[in-house]
């Protein structure tokens, strides 16, 4: 099973069946796990992605306090799980899954399958009781630390990434593709590539981190596709892209720097409402782990 379905699926068989991010890690720790408890509290939350033992040590940990849950426990909600000691298989290993949207790892916002209802956020909402055991400060703090480490804040401009932008634009024939890294407060522009007009943005340009479609698509933990950015919540957020109804569609996939936490996106943008086919949708993520490819490769030591 793909890592971030696993992760998806993992948060929602917490969420509905009303467990605490606290008990998980309680129960995970005795069966061997190493993460702290913001680490897989993060994880539930999808702010960072554990490597394939840890994640389905937090699997069988959820598994193990449903088995356990008294025969008089409240049910889940009707159409959600037959039974509370059967969630919804989250192991990585020989594990498959079938969501009713399709490929679980796309986020398709606006629109709920179910009910055809617009909405900005379906991550599973995993509850929480103890702030210690999920303190969002420290979980950012650990994720800048991610992106610094990478040195891909002060290394400016580098064909490593351009050459994937120029190419995400051509093959998508969008007005922008785009690298981004969110910092602390800002939104940096790592490589850019527009072919109708290079002065709209430019690598080495930082926006306000609340006013980029990029900040939620890291936010999102998955690929992130804004069909038309008039109708979309998020609008709200991205005055300067929005205003002039610059940008009409968004799509982005995040990306991961040391320790599993995300640091920024590729993206695509352009100045008419759009979808992309499942197929745009599967490429666009392959281009997303070819740069993720050339991010690891900063981080290999060099004898």
């Amino acid at each position: 099973m793909d890592s971030r379905d696993q992760q998806w699926l993992t948060a929602q068989a917490a969420s509905e069946a009303g467990l605490f991010v606290d008990d998980i890690w309680v129960r995970y720790v005795s069966l061997g796990g190493a993460a702290d408890a913001v680490a897989v509290a993060a994880y539930l939350h999808g702010l960072v992605l554990l490597d394939d033992l840890q994640r389905d040590l937090v699997s069988c940990a959820i598994n193990g306090i449903l088995a356990d849950s008294p025969d008089d426990a409240p049910p889940p909600p009707p159409g959600e799980r037959d039974s509370p000691a059967a969630p919804v298989s989250t192991t990585s290993k020989g594990a498959t899954s079938s969501l009713d949207e399709g490929d679980p790892e796309v986020h398709l916002l606006g629109r709920s399958a179910a009910d055809g209802a617009w909405r900005c956020d379906d991550w599973p909402r995993v509850n929480t009781r103890l702030v210690s055991m999920f303190d969002p400060d420290e979980a950012e703090n650990r994720r800048l630390k991610s992106l610094h480490a990478t040195g891909l804040l002060d290394a400016g401009q580098e064909e490593r990434f351009d050459r994937f932008t120029r190419l995400a634009q051509r093959e998508f024939g969008a007005f922008i593709a785009m690298v981004s890294f969110i910092d602390a407060h800002d939104h940096l522009v790592k490589s850019i590539a527009n072919s109708t007009d290079p002065g709209v943005m430019e690598a080495g340009m930082r926006t306000p981190r609340q006013e980029s479609f990029c900040h939620h698509t890291v936010k999102e933990d998955r690929t992130l596709i804004i069909p038309d950015t008039t109708l979309e919540e998020y609008s709200s957020h991205c005055p300067p892209m929005t205003a002039n109804s610059l940008i009409r569609f968004y799509a982005g996939h995040p990306l991961t720097g040391p320790g599993g936490w995300r640091i920024g996106a590729l993206c695509i943008m352009d100045t008419e409402p759009r979808t992309l086919t499942d197929q745009e949708q599967r490429r666009l993520r392959v281009l997303a782990a070819c740069i993720q490819i050339e991010i690891l490769d900063l981080m290999t030591p060099t004898s």
